[in-house]
């Protein structure tokens, strides 16, 4: 029901508005019959609408969804270049962290951004 709502939302013209973008994150968690929703509004989108479905298992999503989306794979990213972000992330929003932390954190995030940002979880 919720992606029928968000849908036809998204149908109805909002003034002074260019064009949308509607970001669905862990989208492998929607039910079957939210996916079909999702499906009846990819294939007839509406006007100036682009939709971003994130996930780490595309597996999960029906083959219909899929074989209507471009896929973009994102790589991991290299030790030293994570290190780098995460001291430039720090620095930004006046953190203290330890250098033996911020290589942990590194170490646990296995390359990816999105793990490091969460480190509870690892």
């Amino acid at each position: 029901d919720t992606i029928r709502e968000l849908i036809a939302e998204l149908r109805r013209p909002v003034p002074n508005t260019a064009h949308r973008v509607v970001i669905l994150d862990e989208v492998q968690s929607l039910t079957q019959d939210a996916q079909n929703s999702l499906l009846k509004g990819l294939e007839e989108p509406p006007a100036r609408c682009t939709f971003i479905l994130c996930t780490t298992k595309p597996q999960g999503l029906l083959p219909a969804v899929r074989s209507r989306c471009e896929q973009l794979v994102f790589q991991s990213i290299a030790p030293a270049e994570m290190r780098a972000l995460l001291e430039e992330i720090v620095e930004a929003e006046g953190l203290e962290l330890r250098a033996e932390t911020i290589q942990e954190i590194v170490a646990r995030s296995n390359g990816s951004p999105r793990a490091a940002s969460d480190p509870i979880k690892n």
